[in-house]
């Protein structure tokens, strides 16, 4: 895995979320630390989709996810 992303359509904007650093942890909620992580803003889906295009999203992937913030609002992306 590349990249790891989750996206959120709000007010004609993207936000993008990069969790590419974050795993998957057992520990309890009470020992986990808090951590920040970087926060991508566009426009609207056009230049969020060149941006994941640069970094090695096919474009099948790109338009699947396009549907998802379209109908939902929320979406995953996972560039391999």
């Amino acid at each position: 895995m590349k990249h790891r992303f989750l996206l959120h359509s709000l007010s004609h904007r993207v936000i993008a979320v990069d969790i590419t650093g974050e795993g998957l942890n057992s520990e309890s909620l009470e020992k986990m630390e808090r951590r920040t992580v970087p926060i991508l803003t566009f426009r609207s889906w056009e230049p969020a989709s060149d941006y994941f295009r640069a970094l090695g999203a096919d474009q099948v992937v790109l338009e699947d996810t396009a549907d998802w913030l379209k109908k939902c609002g929320t979406a995953s992306l996972t560039i391999l």
